[in-house]
């Protein structure tokens, strides 16, 4: 008697993907901290202090400001500061985790049946852990100093939406082609370099607007944009651009599709490279 063949079962259950994700987002942010004295507390730590000493040397020194409203307090470009901080270092580290994203998982990919479409989503998990301890901290001490917080501020989600896209359309993108072309860890040196310096972290676009060539140019910048309406809405209790918004779902999302369709494309040939 023949026997009617079974239907092959999936090699995970998305209860097993959505444990495993897990299992390696936790171990990723413990990672990051792993070793040091005061562990999670260097996440917290370490922007701040950044943050000290740009104020010190552009605010206090050099005189800066974002020149939004009147009588800006140095306080205020202090916050400015670390809001536009904690949105370039998501893109940044996204952007350097990514090069050897794949090549410190080589034994997953090799040894065993692994959905690997999950490692440009931890690697992003962890990351966005860090942007929402420095969003907490951020918020708090505009509170705490005095900006009044409206109901503008249910936008937020809505921007860090298609920036975690973006950094996760990065991760897959950047971490598929640097298994093939090992030039690229050379080349996100200079990117990470132009996304710091471009995207108005010391200064607002309204001064940069005074330089029409510039802004020509800085005004397509999608981490810019978001710096800029995350500013308006935490310290001038301004309305966030609408437009803008939309431009930046239409920008990340666009890279999340092409990151992964670049990653699936190239999958088939990771263990052979690694």
């Amino acid at each position: 008697m023949q026997t009617k063949p079974t239907r092959p079962r999936p090699p995970a259950s998305w209860a097993r993907t959505r444990e495993l994700l897990h299992q390696l987002s936790v171990r990723e942010i413990s990672e990051s901290v792993k070793g040091s004295t005061l562990g999670v507390l260097w996440l917290v730590f370490s922007p701040l202090l950044s943050m000290t000493l740009y104020v010190i040397v552009f605010g206090l020194l050099f005189g800066g400001s974002f020149g939004q409203v009147e009588n800006e307090s140095p306080l205020s470009y202090a916050i400015g500061i670390y809001i536009g901080l904690s949105v370039v270092n998501l893109v940044n580290e996204t952007i350097v985790k990514s090069t050897n994203n794949l090549f410190n998982h080589s034994m997953l990919i090799k040894k065993v049946v692994f959905p690997l479409a999950l490692l440009p989503v931890v690697q992003v998990t962890g990351t966005a852990f860090k942007l929402l301890i420095n969003t907490s901290l951020w918020l708090l001490m505009g509170i705490f100093f005095g900006s009044v917080l409206g109901w503008q501020i249910l936008f937020l989600p809505l921007i860090f939406l298609p920036l975690l896209a973006m950094a996760l359309g990065l991760a897959a993108l950047i971490s598929s082609l640097s298994v093939y072309f090992r030039d690229i860890q050379q080349l996100t040196q200079v990117m990470t370099q132009i996304v710091f310096w471009s995207s108005g972290v010391f200064y607002s676009s309204q001064k940069v607007m005074q330089v029409p060539q510039i802004w020509a140019v800085l005004k397509w910048n999608p981490v810019l944009l978001a710096i800029e309406n995350i500013r308006d809405i935490v310290l001038w209790d301004l309305a966030p651009s609408l437009p803008q918004i939309g431009y930046l779902y239409l920008v990340g999302f666009f890279l999340l599709a092409i990151g992964f369709l670049v990653f699936n494309r190239l999958r088939s040939g990771f263990s052979d490279f690694l």
